[in-house]
């Protein structure tokens, strides 16, 4: 009967292999957070004659162990105290990795195995430093490739926003002097309207003038006729009569009494179907003021359902100072045709149409500007922030576009920002 074995000097030799080799791996681990190593196939350099290795405390190495931990913090190795290893002649040595004797970025001492062990092998004791160089190129290419991002996307935000700013305070400060200046400006425009109205309107009026004989012009110093009408027939066949004036003469008038015959359509006599006249006297009394106006409406001057207008005879007028005078009817037919404020208004439009056309370029700037003004007033200050981390929103497409790109821009340096300081912690050069 076979019996088991109970002493550790009776196990096999293959479980001891992997003790021994638990007990190396955990000695090497010590060391991993110093170094960096390869896991690239494998490469080797060359010492010069008397060279001095640093051996690292430990077991055998093991081949089939490729581990690669670069990007881990790497630490400034201080082997002065580790056994010393001279190499009279020069050897031809596996490399494993890569550490640093001294705080900078590049590294300064390969990680090499010798009979099987790891040793410290400083870099001037190799012949040919291609392979550290390479490894010191690549993180200096990587420094300057984060260096250039981050300046670039730096670059770019202070770009954007020097030109934005610029834009921004442009039109803020437009705004704010369209706001203060432009209500005096519309006011100005509207007086100057008025005015022009006025001209326009009185320069018709002369023309008219102009073209009156001197004694319609006479008639005229004394009195203008601004409506003389009658108007439609009512439901019982009463028609009114309107008779409105301005007292153009420098005396206060008392009375005035204006005479006319009914007419119809076809140019005949037309009689009242009630008090049978063909004939009517209004009179109006004053005192008119020299400027004012007077006059009114006649209510049913006549009942006939022809009638159509008044030809007017006479308008006699009688001052407070007792003086009097007669306007015939061949200089009251050409008073009437004065060009009239109706008339007037149909081609023209009215004054305040005229103010309001005149102004509204300068109102709508005015409007245009106060409700622009806080934009441009939040985009400033979004711009004068410096925080740029998240665009500013609820802008136009253009503007949003605009901080879209800034955001965009400022956090990739910010990205690129923090990958440096990884990198300067990880590499020795903080």
């Amino acid at each position: 009967m076979y019996n088991r074995p109970n002493t550790p000097t009776s196990m096999k030799p293959w479980i001891l292999s992997i003790l021994f080799a638990l007990s190396t791996l955990a000695s090497y681990a010590q060391a991993e957070s110093k170094v960096t190593y390869i896991a690239d196939e494998d490469k080797y350099v060359t010492t010069i004659p008397k060279s001095i290795a640093y051996e690292l405390p430990g077991g055998p190495v093991f081949y089939s162990w490729r581990i690669n931990y670069a990007g881990d913090v790497r630490y400034v190795v201080d082997y002065s105290s580790y056994k010393t290893k001279k190499l009279k002649k020069p050897q031809t040595l596996l490399v494993r990795g890569y550490a640093n004797k001294n705080k900078q970025l590049e590294y300064d001492t390969y990680v090499v195995e010798i009979n099987k062990k790891l040793c410290f092998l400083p870099c001037e004791y190799v012949e040919d430093n291609t392979l550290i160089n390479s490894q010191n190129n690549a993180l200096t290419s990587e420094l300057s490739k984060l260096t250039t991002k981050s300046q670039n996307a730096k670059a770019e935000v202070d770009s954007l926003v020097a030109e934005h700013t610029k834009i921004s305070e442009t039109q803020f400060a437009y705004c704010q002097k369209a706001i203060d200046s432009l209500p005096a400006i519309i006011d100005s425009v509207k007086s100057k309207a008025r005015e022009d109205y006025r001209a326009l309107e009185k320069a018709e009026t002369d023309k008219w003038y102009n073209s009156l004989p001197k004694s319609t012009q006479k008639a005229y110093s004394k009195l203008s006729i601004t409506e003389a009408e009658l108007s439609a027939p009512n439901s019982a066949a009463g028609c009114d009569y309107t008779f409105t004036y301005v007292n153009n003469s420098n005396k206060t008038i008392k009375y005035l009494y204006w005479e006319g015959t009914f007419y119809n359509a076809v140019n005949d006599r037309v009689y009242c179907e009630i008090r049978d006249y063909c004939t009517f006297r209004g009179q109006d009394t004053g005192p008119v003021e020299p400027g004012e106006s007077g006059g009114g409406v006649w209510e049913c001057v006549i009942y006939n359902w022809s009638a159509d207008y008044v030809k007017l005879s006479s308008v006699s007028i009688i001052y407070m100072d007792g003086t009097t005078t007669t306007i015939g009817a061949s200089d009251i037919a050409r008073l009437i045709t004065i060009p009239s404020s109706w008339d007037f208004y149909t081609q023209h439009g009215s004054e305040y149409d005229a103010e309001q056309k005149a102004a509204y370029p300068y109102v709508r700037e005015l409007r245009d500007c106060e409700g622009d003004v806080h934009t441009w007033e939040q985009r400033l200050k979004y711009l004068q922030s410096g925080q740029f981390k998240y665009p500013r929103w609820h802008e136009t497409e253009e503007y949003q576009a605009v901080f879209d790109r800034i955001s965009k821009a400022y956090n990739e340096h910010l990205l690129y920002e923090e990958k440096l300081a990884k990198f300067r912690k990880n590499n020795l050069m903080q």
